[in-house]
């Protein structure tokens, strides 16, 4: 394995990289290199690089441009030289370390169950949706908010259902606004259990080597462990009076494998972010992360937002190994159509996992989340970490993006920051500056940013907002 002590922030095309030592021990793939190029007489001129090789070059069709990216291999070790050497060309924009991502890691969630009660018989007031998950709870389940609300399960009150976490962000009550019809979700993730009920005719398929035959030698966007299609069910879960619904019931799912079993790279997380804007995605949930600074990736975040599409990614499960930077998450400082999510528990106390920072927008529930599953580990089942908080925000710019179309990312990011909720009252928002306290509990600073997402108050406020361009869109 390749490790790099110091990661590279490059300059303007022609410069010399710049190197960070600050930043911690990034793993790259060995002989690898990821280069931008202009036009298609390019690929010629890096395959001439005397020691270079191009394995992979393609290009990707989107509303701001033709997007081209190869895959250069490079002497092993030499990789840095090779990076000086190819950023000197003139078709080249960029040429950066093909580092190796980790999905952030979800962690099974063992919850006692000790019988289930049903809310009433009929159509919910709500929308009448009859998923029994949305409804049943268990008496077992009984905590006390930050706030001092106590939630429990009682047949007058919903809160304490199997999905409390849509009850908690108002998810619910946002459906009598909109529930997601017409727009596209990009989940880049690990694949998705395409046979799963709970997605049944609302799948839309990438087209082939974007970018699952960089992960693994072939094109299958299916699931490879259980996360992508985990991820997919918070964000949209079909009404269909089974098991779970999901934020946006309505909307389509684009999935995209960008990861494998053990994780992906910075070509295949960038070919994807690209391949869910080349597919007209809206909205693009990504779970994946690692310490290192990747021009690459920001680039192509800057790409995808510039197409229109909000991003939205976990913060991190790093908190108690030194709560590092996690990146691509951390882009969400200098990138206003990127959000970060942070994850709370139940009582609305972030997670003690949760990477917490300057990059954090938002915090989301992200343990006891129960919701779809590949069909050969149950169909259900509950996860916890970041990467199940920020589906919900995903879901929940869906819904924004479903009644008010014409909001840019910048846009719905600063809607969903001003609807948020504090987790108490005197907590401060956003937290970045200062550590809060909620009941004796200090979180932060960082913790959760702007606060808690609040689906009902963000479609409120979202179908009254302007996009950041100044058009009125009442």
């Amino acid at each position: 394995m390749g490790v790099v002590g110091v990661v590279l922030l490059l300059a303007a095309c022609g410069s010399g990289p710049v190197l960070k030592p600050s930043e911690p021990l990034a793993e790259i793939v060995p002989g690898e290199v990821l280069v931008r190029y202009r036009a298609e007489s390019a690929v010629k001129r890096l395959a001439a690089v005397r020691g270079a090789s191009v394995v992979r070059a393609g290009s990707f069709s989107l509303p701001v441009g033709v997007y081209r990216l190869a895959l250069v291999r490079v002497p092993a070790g030499e990789e840095a030289i090779f990076i000086s050497r190819l950023r000197q060309l003139p078709e080249v924009v960029y040429a950066d370390y093909n580092y190796r991502v980790r999905r952030v890691e979800a962690r099974p969630e063992t919850v006692p169950l000790r019988g289930l009660r049903g809310y009433g018989s009929g159509v919910l007031d709500w929308s009448g949706i009859l998923d029994p998950k949305l409804r049943e709870c268990d008496p077992a389940f009984e905590v006390q908010r930050l706030n001092g609300e106590v939630l429990r399960c009682t047949d007058s009150d919903r809160s304490a259902s199997w999905q409390w976490n849509l009850w908690r962000i108002r998810v619910p009550q946002a459906w009598g606004l909109s529930d997601g019809e017409g727009v596209l979700v990009a989940v880049v993730d690990e694949g998705l259990d395409l046979l799963h009920p709970e997605f049944a005719g609302r799948l839309v398929l990438p087209r082939e080597g974007c970018p699952t035959d960089s992960v693994d030698g072939d094109f299958d966007p299916g699931d490879s462990g259980g996360h992508g299609t985990h991820v997919a069910g918070i964000v949209a879960a079909a009404p269909d009076g089974r098991g779970i619904v999901g934020v946006a019931p309505r909307a389509r799912i684009l999935p995209v494998r960008a990861l494998g079993l053990t994780g992906g790279t910075t070509f295949t997380v960038v070919s994807g972010m690209l391949c869910a804007a080349e597919h007209g995605a809206a909205v693009l949930n990504g779970s994946w992360g690692g310490v290192a600074y990747s021009e690459a990736e920001l680039d192509a975040l800057r790409a995808v937002v510039a197409s229109g599409i909000l991003v939205v990614l976990a913060a991190g499960n790093l908190h108690g190994a030194g709560n590092p930077k996690v990146y691509p998450a951390a882009f969400a400082e200098i990138v206003p159509g990127v959000v970060a999510v942070g994850a709370t528990t139940p009582t609305d106390a972030i997670a003690s996992f949760s990477s917490s920072g300057r990059w954090v927008t938002l915090a989301a529930p992200g343990t006891t989340i129960y919701s779809t599953l590949p069909s050969a580990q149950g169909f259900y089942g509950f996860l916890q970490g970041t990467s199940m908080a920020a589906p919900h925000v995903a879901g929940v710019a869906a819904l924004m993006l479903s009644r008010n179309p014409r909001l840019d990312p910048a846009r719905v990011r600063s809607v969903l920051q001003a609807a948020a909720f504090a987790p108490c009252p005197e907590y401060p928002r956003p937290d970045w500056g200062q550590s809060g306290s909620c009941g004796g509990i200090r979180m932060g600073p960082g913790a959760y940013g702007y606060g808690i997402v609040d689906a009902w108050a963000a479609l409120f406020m979202g179908s009254r907002a302007r996009s950041s361009r100044g058009t009125d869109i009442l």
